[in-house]
C-alpha cells in the first residue's frame, strides 16, 4: 500500500509518496514520487497555482497579427509560386514574411535578425529554424533568387489579394515622392541608383536613393512604388511612373466609378 513518508535534508522537510512490496521475505520500495514541502502540498490541495522558477517572454500580440493577415492574403503561397525554389530550408516568401514583420515592428538590421526573431512565437511558427538560416548572408543569397522584372509583378499579386480581401476603397489616391541618404561610398559603382541629388534631409553632398509611392486614402495602403536614381527630378519621375500606375489599376475600377490621384506641385 502506499503512504507518506518524509526526508530531512539541511534543516528542512520534504514530503514523498511510496509504497512497498514485499519481495524475498523483505519490504522492498516499489515507486517513490516527490510531493514537496508542507507548504507546497496546502498550496496544491487549496488550488494555488505554482509560482515558476523563471519566465521568457515572447513577442505575441503584433506577430501574431501579421501572420494572420499574411495567411489571410496567402502571401507566402502567393510568392513561391512566382519566385519557387528547391525545398530546402525556408522559402523566399517565409524569408520575405519574416523581414516585412520585422520591419513593421521592430525594424532591425538582417545582421541582428537572429537576436529579434528567437524572441518572439516566430520561433514556434518556425520550428526547426537555426541561428544561421537568418544570417545577413542567407537573406541576401535568396533576395538574389529574384529576378528584376518580377518584383512588380509578385507585389502586385500579393497587392490583388489584399485588394480582395480587405475591398479597399481605390476611388481616391495620393501619390508623393521622396529620398534618403546612404553612406555608400563616392566610388562604389556597383550600384547606379544612389546618386547625389537635392536631398530633403539637407545631406546634399551624400549619395540618395528616390522613392516614389501611391497608397489608398482609406488605410494608407501601399499600391504602387518605384526606386530610382538619385539625381532624377520628381516632375521627370511622375511622367514615367504614372502609365505604369493606371497599366496595373485599369482592371480594379469598377464600371462607372473613378479614382482621383492627390499630388502637391512639388
Amino acid at each position: 500500500m502506499a503512504y507518506i513518508m518524509h526526508k530531512k535534508i539541511s534543516g528542512k522537510t520534504y514530503y514523498y509518496a511510496e509504497q512497498r512490496v514485499w519481495k524475498d521475505g523483505k519490504s522492498r520500495r516499489e515507486w517513490q514520487k516527490y510531493l514537496g514541502t508542507i507548504d507546497s502540498i496546502m498550496d496544491a490541495v487549496e488550488g494555488k497555482p505554482l509560482v515558476p522558477d523563471h519566465a521568457v517572454l515572447f513577442e505575441l500580440g503584433g506577430v501574431a497579427s501579421y501572420l494572420s493577415l499574411a495567411k489571410q492574403i496567402q502571401m507566402v503561397e502567393k510568392i513561391d509560386h512566382m519566385l519557387p525554389k528547391r525545398k530546402q530550408g525556408l522559402s523566399i516568401g517565409e524569408y520575405l514574411l519574416i523581414a516585412t514583420i520585422n520591419r513593421g515592428l521592430e525594424a532591425v538590421s538582417k545582421r541582428s535578425m537572429w537576436s529579434w526573431f528567437q524572441n518572439t512565437i516566430l520561433l514556434n511558427h518556425f520550428s526547426g529554424i537555426k541561428k544561421e538560416q537568418l544570417s545577413s548572408q542567407r537573406f541576401w543569397d535568396h533576395m538574389n533568387l529574384i529576378p528584376e522584372e518580377k518584383i512588380t509583378p509578385v507585389w502586385l499579386e500579393v497587392l490583388n489579394s489584399a485588394l480582395s480581401s480587405a475591398h479597399i476603397d481605390l476611388s481616391s489616391v495620393a501619390f508623393d515622392e521622396t529620398n534618403f541618404y546612404t553612406f555608400i561610398s563616392t566610388f562604389n559603382q556597383r550600384c547606379s541608383i544612389p546618386q547625389r541629388g537635392k536631398n530633403k534631409q539637407g545631406r546634399s553632398n551624400l549619395r540618395q536613393v528616390n522613392y516614389a509611392l501611391f497608397c489608398s486614402k482609406e488605410n494608407h495602403l501601399p499600391l504602387y512604388f518605384d526606386v530610382y536614381q538619385g539625381n532624377v527630378h520628381d516632375a521627370t519621375k511622375f511622367k514615367e511612373i504614372l502609365p505604369g500606375f493606371k497599366a496595373a489599376f485599369k482592371d480594379k475600377i469598377t464600371p462607372g466609378s473613378t479614382m482621383t490621384i492627390v499630388f502637391d506641385k512639388g
